[in-house]
């Protein structure tokens, strides 16, 4: 996961190599369930959602929206499915995991002249040799509303230790006051709009 060799997406094809043939617990039927037990809602919103993944077999950055013809759960699934911990998700003989993605956002931005972006999950640059943050707040300056759930105040003290079944409570204690902070700063962007 922290190889700087090769490209992303070729060090993404060779983790979903392994991730395709490492035994998880449950399999990938089971695991889109269990996401769908976890949404409050299983039908894709109506604002333009976009879910990201990694394509297992060739390392590519997937977005799925309401358009891309897949179950919502299944989207949201293959966003976390971390290779050695859950199996990758199987979408129409494809399967996706989550590993560090293609840088997207400003790309995204520009072809979808979007003027807000909700950004969710940890931003790791040295996994991605990308500071999505940083070209987030940039993008912000030039007049982007921009909310972010991720790495809060406290996340240093779990920073380096994610995969620790140890800190499994904290992280979720530390991520649900992202989320606090992220719900607040959104409904103030959403009145503005």
């Amino acid at each position: 996961m922290a190889s700087t060799e090769g490209t992303l997406e070729q060090r993404g094809a060779a983790i979903g190599a392994v991730a395709l043939r490492t035994p998880t617990a449950l399999d990938s039927a089971q695991l889109v369930a269990a996401t769908a037990a976890l949404l409050p809602v299983h039908a894709w919103p109506a604002v333009d959602l976009r879910v990201t993944t990694v394509n297992a077999e060739t390392g590519h950055t997937v977005l799925w929206s309401r358009d891309s013809g897949i179950d919502l759960a299944a989207a949201v699934a293959s966003s976390y499915a971390i290779p050695g911990f859950f199996p990758p998700v199987e979408i129409d003989g494809r399967h996706y995991i989550d590993i560090p993605r293609a840088h997207f956002t400003e790309k995204l931005v520009a072809d979808e002249s979007l003027d807000a972006i909700v950004y969710v999950g940890l931003a790791l640059p040295a996994l991605v040799n990308t500071d999505e943050l940083a070209i987030l707040d940039r993008l912000a300056e030039h007049g982007l509303r921009v909310v972010k759930a991720t790495n809060g105040p406290a996340f240093d003290e779990i920073a380096d230790d994610l995969m620790n079944p140890a800190v499994r409570v904290r992280a979720a204690e530390l991520g649900q006051d992202d989320g606090h902070r992220a719900a607040s700063a959104l409904h103030t962007m959403l009145g503005s709009a």
